[in-house]
């Protein structure tokens, strides 16, 4: 009666400490009655790397970042996103890309936007 799973892991050495999440439906995506969901997106420059913070009222599935006219391209993609739960992704330029060209071509979408 469920329609969707949620499975989390993590991986760590003394290095670093690595979270994996992978959203499984066993429904078609649209037949979800998910919630409008509101997510943000904060755009800062930190230690000379440009990164996207992002945050969500509601679970958001698939949400992608796309940068028009900014070309580039971010450390993880199409991603669920879950309320509390923020997540901060790199954006890697390929040539010169300032922190107001990003926030400026910034553009997110998710699943229940498309339905």
């Amino acid at each position: 009666d469920k329609v969707l799973m949620i499975l989390e892991t993590t991986a760590s050495n003394r290095q670093e400490t690595r979270t994996h999440c992978n959203t499984h439906f066993f429904v078609p995506y649209k037949a979800c009655e998910l919630p409008e969901a509101s997510v943000l997106a904060e755009i800062r420059e930190n230690d000379g790397k440009l990164e996207v913070t992002l945050n969500s009222d509601a679970p958001a599935f698939f949400v992608h970042l796309d940068t028009p006219g900014a070309s580039g391209t971010f450390s993880d993609n199409s991603i669920t996103l879950l309320p509390g739960r923020e997540q901060v992704l790199e954006f890697m330029p390929k040539g010169k890309v300032l922190l107001a060209d990003l926030k400026e071509a910034l553009r997110l979408k998710h699943l229940r936007q498309t339905y």
